[in-house]
């Protein structure tokens, strides 16, 4: 196929089943030039919102896969009631049937704290071993003040005996 016809506005050939010209992006049957491309020179910088959500993002990006969310939320819930059982079984006297289960409650719970961390599907002692050392500070401090809470209120079990 040979160019036949040529651009109205800059002059560059064209072939004759072409619409648009590729040069300068005007319409060859209407001769109305295309608006020009927005370049990253004129893009809009982020709100402060959109850049909280990056921040968010880079620390938490399981918070934005609704799957991640409902996952931490089962596992949590179901962390704190075995930690809560925990109490109830201490309180039978089983104390070290009650360590046990407390610490199965903590380790349900922390596998719902990495997935919102790791935002990612991974079993506990993977998502810890491929965790950035700048979560590891998060995930310390939400574990740490469920198990205070409840070591808290295992002494107040045993003080009330």
């Amino acid at each position: 196929m040979s160019f036949e016809r040529k651009c109205p506005s800059c002059g560059a050939p064209c072939f004759p089943d072409e619409i648009i010209c590729t040069q300068c992006g005007t319409n060859l049957r209407t001769g109305f030039k295309m608006e020009p491309p927005i370049t990253s020179d004129d893009e809009i910088p982020p709100s402060a919102f959109h850049r909280f959500l990056y921040w968010l993002g880079g620390w938490f990006p399981g918070i934005f896969r609704p799957s991640c969310i409902f996952a931490s939320i089962v596992l949590a819930l179901l962390g704190l009631f075995v930690m809560g059982l925990c109490l109830v079984i201490m309180g039978m006297g089983a104390v070290i049937s009650a360590f046990f289960i407390g610490g199965m409650g903590v380790i349900i719970y922390a596998q719902g704290v990495v997935l919102i961390l790791v935002g990612e599907f991974m079993i506990l002692h993977e998502a810890l071993a491929e965790m950035e050392n700048k979560k590891w500070t998060i995930f310390f401090v939400f574990i740490t003040l469920p198990i205070v809470f409840f070591v808290l209120l295992m002494k107040a079990s045993m003080a009330a005996q």
